[in-house]
Parts: C-alpha cells; sequence; structure tokens
C-alpha cells in the first residue's frame, strides 16, 4: 500500500488529439512505446505513401501517451522533450496533463510501476493477452498514488540523485570495457610485431565428443557471444526439442567457435561453468596443445578483432550474416604465439584485465537492476 492518497488519473489526465492530415509526399517521424515503462523510441522516417492511415496525431514535450495494444505490459510514456513533434497513429491515444496537479516527470515514474501496468491489464479487450487494448476510458479511471506537488518534486529529485548514479556506473563500465579492448589490442598487435606467427592447426586438433540424443533426456547447451565474449547458457532443451539426432559435449579448456559468426568474434576457450554442456554441429571443437600454447593466452586472442578479420577471407555462404568458417580455415589462420612463458605472463594479464571488466559490468547491471525497486519504492512514499 502507498502512504500517498490515491487520485483518479482522469482528475489529472485529459484526452487530447492533434490530428495531422497524411500528405503522400511529406515526411513524417513516427515513434512508438517500449513496452516495461522503457519509454519512446524512433521509428524510420515514413512519407504519406508509406502508411494506410489519412490521419496521424502529433506528440508534444509533457504529454502522457498509452498504446492501446500494449499498455497492459507497460508500453505507456510521458513524451520527452527529443520526441516532441513526433507522430503516432490512432492506437495511441495522448493525453494534457494538469500541471497543477501533477508533475510529468513524477508521471513518467508512475509508467515505470509494475502495479500500475497490472491495473491496466483488468478489463482489457480483446482476443488472447497479445490483443488485449486498453481503453482511453479504463486508464482515465485507474487510480494512483499522487502526492502534493511539493511532495512530488521532492520525489522527482530524489529519483534524479539516484539514477544520476546509476548513469554514472554506466560511463564507470564503458570506460573499463572500451579501456579493456584497447589494452587487447595493444598487447596483441606488439605480440604479432615481436613474436613468430604459427598456424592454428600447430596449436588446435580437432575432436568432437558426439552424443546420440535421446528424446527423454535434458541437455544443457551454449552458444557463444560475438566479438570476442565468451560463452553463454542457453535454456536447458529435451531430445524432443531438437531436430539433430545428436549433439557435442564440450570440455574445460577447449577451443570451440560458431562456423556462422566466427567472422564477428564468437570463438572462445571453454571456461570450468561450461564443462559438459552441449552444442551443435555448427560449433566445431579443438583439444589444445598445452605444450605449445596457454589456454588463457588464447582465450585473449579470442578478443583480438585482427584474429576475427583473418576469418573472413575465404568463409563461404550467401551474404554476409550467412558467411559460414570451415574447420580448415580456421586451422590455416597464423596467429603471433610467443614464448609459453610469455603466453603465462599475459594470460595472468588478460585474468586480471577480464576479471575487473567483468566485475564493472556486474556492478552496473545491478545497479540497473535496482531501477523497477525505485519506481516502486518512489510510488509507495518510500524515498
Amino acid at each position: 500500500m502507498s502512504r500517498y492518497p490515491l487520485t483518479r488519473l482522469g482528475e489529472v489526465l485529459t484526452p487530447v488529439r492533434d490530428e495531422v492530415a497524411v500528405e503522400l509526399d511529406h515526411g513524417y517521424r513516427t515513434a512508438g512505446i517500449y513496452s516495461f515503462g522503457r519509454g519512446l523510441f524512433a521509428r524510420p522516417l515514413i512519407t504519406g505513401a508509406d502508411t494506410k492511415y489519412t490521419s496521424l496525431f502529433r506528440l508534444h514535450e509533457g504529454q502522457f501517451v498509452l498504446s492501446r495494444l500494449k499498455a497492459w505490459e507497460g508500453a505507456v510514456a510521458v513524451v520527452p522533450a527529443e520526441f516532441d513533434g513526433f507522430v503516432v497513429s490512432q492506437e495511441y491515444p495522448t493525453f494534457d496533463v494538469n500541471r497543477e496537479r501533477a508533475e510529468p516527470a513524477y508521471l513518467g515514474w508512475l509508467c515505470r510501476w509494475d502495479r500500475f501496468w497490472e491495473s491496466l491489464l483488468t478489463q482489457s479487450k480483446g482476443v488472447g493477452a497479445r490483443r488485449d487494448r486498453v481503453h482511453p476510458d479504463r486508464l482515465l479511471a485507474v487510480e494512483v498514488p499522487l502526492p502534493s506537488l511539493i511532495e512530488q518534486r521532492r520525489v522527482i529529485n530524489r529519483i534524479r540523485s539516484i539514477m544520476s548514479r546509476v548513469d554514472e556506473a554506466g560511463r564507470l563500465q564503458t570506460v573499463v570495457s572500451e579501456g579493456s579492448d584497447q589494452l587487447t589490442h595493444s598487447v596483441l598487435q606488439r605480440c604479432s610485431d615481436s613474436s613468430p606467427n604459427v598456424a592454428l592447426g600447430e596449436v588446435l586438433t580437432l575432436v568432437r565428443d558426439e552424443v546420440s540424443v535421446e528424446v527423454d533426456h535434458t541437455y544443457h547447451t551454449a552458444g557463444i557471444y560475438s566479438f570476442g565474449r565468451g560463452l553463454f547458457a542457453r535454456s536447458p532443451i529435451t531430445g524432443a526439442d531438437t531436430k539433430y539426432t545428436s549433439l557435442f559435449r564440450l570440455r574445460e579448456g577447449q577451443f570451440v567457435y560458431s562456423r556462422l559468426f566466427a567472422w564477428e568474434g564468437a570463438l572462445a576457450v571453454v571456461a570450468p561453468q561450461f564443462d559438459g554442456m552441449y552444442v551443435s554441429q555448427e560449433f566445431p571443437t579443438f583439444d589444445v596443445n598445452q605444450g605449445r600454447a596457454e589456454q588463457a593466452y588464447l582465450a585473449w586472442l579470442c578478443r583480438w578483432d585482427r584474429f576475427w578479420e583473418s576469418l573472413q577471407i575465404g568463409t563461404k555462404g550467401l551474404g554476409l550474416r550467412r558467411q559460414r568458417v570451415h574447420p580448415d580455415r580456421l586451422l590455416a589462420v597464423e596467429v603471433p604465439l610467443p614464448s609459453m612463458e610469455e603466453q603465462r605472463r599475459l594470460g595472468r594479464l588478460a585474468r586480471k584485465v577480464h576479471a575487473l571488466a567483468e566485475r564493472s559490468e556486474e556492478s552496473a547491471a545491478l545497479l540497473r537492476s535496482l531501477v523497477p525497486s525505485v519506481a516502486n519504492a518512489a510510488m509507495q512514499g518510500n524515498l
């Protein structure tokens, strides 16, 4: 329960439509609304010839707007300055805000409150959850916590203070990530200049631990992020969920890549937490000759854009998104290979750099995850 008095939105919002007649040769900046209280987004510019609508509706800064189709899952927003003058279709009712009763910025945080979305789901109209429409009258009938203007402004200032820290954490995470990428490029470029280049076929051996798929068995599968960001866990599947008759088991310390996306950095060394997970035939796996190559050094090599670029040559397929890298192509690529002692030193450095980047990203992600809690606390009067 909120400690603030409840007020019908109809007391602070007034339906208003700034209708614009569509002209065939005129350009229109159109907007949509993200779900889950994430605000407006810009759609591609269209001309009148691109739309079936004979009229559109202009947005104005500070207005309240909702998507009739998706309001129940948080597609509600207050129009920020950068969207003033954009247009939307009739599916996006707009409302002026009574500034003597409500601050648009306060209502903007109401839009991020999941309990508000839930209240819009009740009595929505349509067939099936994905077609439920929220009529403007339903919105205006909803009661929301609405303190005095003075209290609203205090809450807004408090939220801005909290969000400035979230934004700063995001900026720091970006700095750390960019610094990590620059260090990776610099170190490996120096290796390239000072160390012999060796074909990967001298340090990697193609191996496939093939497992026959059983219909009633559960398989924990993995994928590979692009741009050298390593493996990730997919949702578990059963044999009945896949068309493959066999999968391939990963082992800690192996080298693995995506045949389809190797050219954009979908390469990795298998970390301990992925040992025993499965991949499809699109992910060739290799044992590493530990007398020639340090696994941590190879993992860092996977983050080097020069390595990805070398895999683009000789790829097979139709179109950039369908270019496959054959294992023979990978094994023929030459990479800088310093002495084992130097590889171990660089591997230790790589672990420290990667750990720092991970901690920075985790901290930023944790702060971002607190945003719904901030909205909840604000609406309940606990800020």
